[in-house]
Parts: C-alpha cells; sequence; structure tokens
C-alpha cells in the first residue's frame, strides 16, 4: 500500500532536506539514497499507519507469496457469460465467492478458522496487448524490401517508398488484446486454497447456466 501520510519514515539527502519516503522521489538527491534499506526504516518502526506495509515486507522476506488458484476459466473470451465475468467489479465477484464457499464442504466441520474471509480472497482483471489495445500495431508500420536497401543512399527525392505488408504474409495472434481473470489467496492455509478453488468453480459453473452454457473443463 501507498505510504501518503506525512508523519511517515522520511529519506534525507545531503542538503538535510526531509521527504517522506512516499515523495523521496520528488527530489533527485534524495531518491538516490533511497535504496533497499527503506525496507529496514519501516520494519524499524511501530506507526500504525505503516502497519500494512510491514505486513507485506514480513510476508516478502518470509516468501510467504500469495498463491495463485488454478480456476476453470482465465483468458475472457466472446460468450455472454465471459463478458458478464468481466463486466463484474472485483468487490462483487468476491462476494459472490464467500457466498457460495458457506456451501462447499471441505472441511467437514463448522471451523471458523478454516472459512475464508474477504480478505483472503484477491481477484485480478489483467489486460495484456501489444501496445494499441485491440489493434493490429503492424498495420500502422511500413516496410522497406531489402531489395530496396540500397535506395536509401538515394537524394530525398528519390528515396524509396516502404509499404504495409499484406496480413497473410506473417504470423500473428488469434487476439490483440487478451483479457484475464486470476484469483489468489493471501492465506497459506493449503484447506483455504482448496475451498477457494471449488467456490470459484462453482460461481463459473452458475454463471455459465444463467446464460445457457455448461460448465467447461478448460483450466488454463
Amino acid at each position: 500500500p501507498p505510504i501518503n501520510d506525512d508523519d511517515d519514515e522520511r529519506s534525507s539527502s545531503s542538503d538535510v532536506r526531509q521527504l517522506p519516503i512516499s515523495r523521496a522521489m520528488t527530489d533527485p538527491r534524495t531518491y538516490l539514497e533511497l535504496t533497499d534499506t527503506v525496507l529496514d526504516k519501516i520494519m524499524n518502526t511501530d506507526k500504525p499507519q505503516l502497519r500494512p506495509a510491514r505486513i507485506l515486507i514480513k510476508r516478502f522476506r518470509s516468501h510467504e507469496i500469495y498463491k495463485r488458484i488454478r480456476v476453470p476459466q482465465n483468458v475472457i473470451g466472446d460468450a455472454v457469460w465471459e463478458q458478464t465475468l468481466w463486466s463484474m467489479k472485483e468487490g462483487e465477484i468476491v462476494e459472490e465467492i464467500l457466498k457460495l464457499s458457506e456451501m462447499v464442504d471441505v472441511f467437514g466441520d463448522d471451523d471458523d478458522d478454516k472459512a475464508l474471509k474477504e480478505d483472503d480472497i484477491i481477484i485480478e482483471k489483467r489486460k495484456i496487448h501489444h501496445g494499441m489495445k485491440e489493434k493490429n500495431p503492424v498495420n500502422f508500420m511500413r516496410f522497406l524490401p531489402k531489395d530496396l536497401h540500397r535506395q536509401l543512399l538515394n537524394s530525398p527525392e528519390n528515396l524509396p517508398t516502404a509499404r504495409q505488408i499484406p496480413d497473410n504474409s506473417y504470423r500473428k495472434p488469434n487476439v490483440f488484446l487478451q483479457k484475464s481473470v486470476r484469483v489468489y489467496c493471501r492465506s497459506m492455509d493449503k484447506a483455504k486454497h482448496t475451498k477457494l478453488g471449488k467456490s470459484y468453480k462453482e460461481f463459473i459453473g452458475r454463471l455459465q447456466q444463467q446464460h445457457g452454457q455448461g460448465l467447461e473443463n478448460n483450466e488454463q
């Protein structure tokens, strides 16, 4: 989480200018002194506003990385249910998962410590593209054939003309903007990982049924 409080740990440059760590990048000399020791500065304070940062640093140093849950659907396609999933806010997806998690019998008891909590679940909606979202960037480029390279030595008025290459002359992806939904669990409890996976699978199944499509078994 960002450190925005004016009273947080501070970094100073050689001119003794004091700046909060969150704004150290605004001063070049202060920024150069902002090394990995900033983590020790945060860990050695007991200020309440830095508690979330201390938790993240402790997890990082303990290699307690958030577990990515294998889910029945990752990449978003053109199906109605997939578009519905993409249009949902992350919080709405978490809410639906929590409702269904109460119905998923994984542990065989009512241990509250094993129940999924809102803070356990991370929903990440990701977009990956080639720099121009849905568009093919090659269509906006022009290329000069090798047999015309020598003409680059010509005078400006006699230079060769670069051309757009046809779509069927090179391999390209089926889509240029890929959307995906990923599910992570903050807890290190493997039982919670299992429960979250089953709950999300049930959520996807119900979403597909609402739009007249059965659950696909294409884990990606």
